[in-house]
């Protein structure tokens, strides 16, 4: 995953023509492995709490039914525009602290990194998100709150070992991805179940009668219709050899992973 071991090729084609060997975002889970990835997880684990996830549960839930309620009966509205992004953008804000009033600009961005309309865009994008994130990661040092990012961050300021405590790079490295990775894939999530209950009106009529099979509805969408397909792409520390023919520039991060080759 760690885009250093990446060709030049590929790291020009997904992180734009730059002389740096990571996305400009900085360094995350996604994006190292072994050690370093270990360090950058470890503060996330103790952040995310069961009872700190659980605590987000009635916010989640009032939001949830507000749109609800908006939504206009007896007349077509459309799912993600309407329910199911805006939803899940207030989550991510509220997981990271971000005001009511920038949303609206953080869910634009992080469409134009899950549907960019060019490769151009996608790095446009992203260079205009990260110091918007750097920002916030530097905001919060001084204003610590309840939100997850103010414990992440008092959790890597209470590590006893200053070699695992993250910097501010990788700090916006972590925000990037929670608001990246989480976007998307909970939208998804939404509009599968939903697409899947209909096409399937028997496991329809059965939730109806029965709301408790909910959990289980959403856990078997997760299998039958995930909401994300594959997003890492997988880079070997050392050359590998295919055949009898040694090419430095096909690369895999360990056994049994898909081997990349650049254009």
């Amino acid at each position: 995953m760690d885009w250093a071991y990446a060709s030049p090729q590929w790291r020009a084609l997904v992180l734009g023509d730059t002389p740096t060997t990571q996305p400009p975002q900085g360094r995350s889970v996604a994006t190292s492995d072994n050690l370093d990835h270990k360090r950058l997880r470890q503060p996330l684990i103790q952040a995310f709490t069961v009872r700190r996830i659980q605590e987000l549960a009635p916010f989640i839930e009032q939001r949830a039914h507000q749109l609800i309620d908006r939504l206009p009966p007896r007349t077509p509205f459309d799912l993600v525009d309407d329910y199911a992004a805006p939803l899940t953008i207030a989550v991510i804000c509220a997981i990271l602290g971000i005001s009511d009033l920038d949303q609206n600009r953080f869910r634009y961005l992080a469409d134009r990194l899950s549907y960019p309309a060019s490769l151009d865009d996608a790095h446009a994008a992203r260079h205009e998100i990260t110091p918007l994130l750097r920002q916030l990661v530097e905001n919060k040092h001084d204003r610590l709150g309840d939100d997850l990012l103010s414990h992440l961050l008092q959790i890597n300021r209470d590590l006893s070992v200053p070699q695992d405590m993250l910097t501010d790079t990788e700090l916006t490295g972590a925000t990037f991805t929670l608001l990246n990775a989480g976007h998307q894939t909970s939208i998804h999530l939404v509009t599968n179940t939903l697409l899947c209950l209909l096409t399937h009106p028997e496991q329809l009529g059965l939730l109806r009668d029965n709301s408790s099979l909910l959990g289980m509805a959403l856990e078997e969408t997760l299998r039958y219709e995930g909401p994300i397909g594959g997003a890492l792409r997988r880079f070997a520390a050392e050359d590998l050899s295919i055949g009898d023919r040694p090419d430095p520039r096909r690369r895999q991060s360990s056994p049994g992973h898909a081997v990349e080759r650049p254009p």
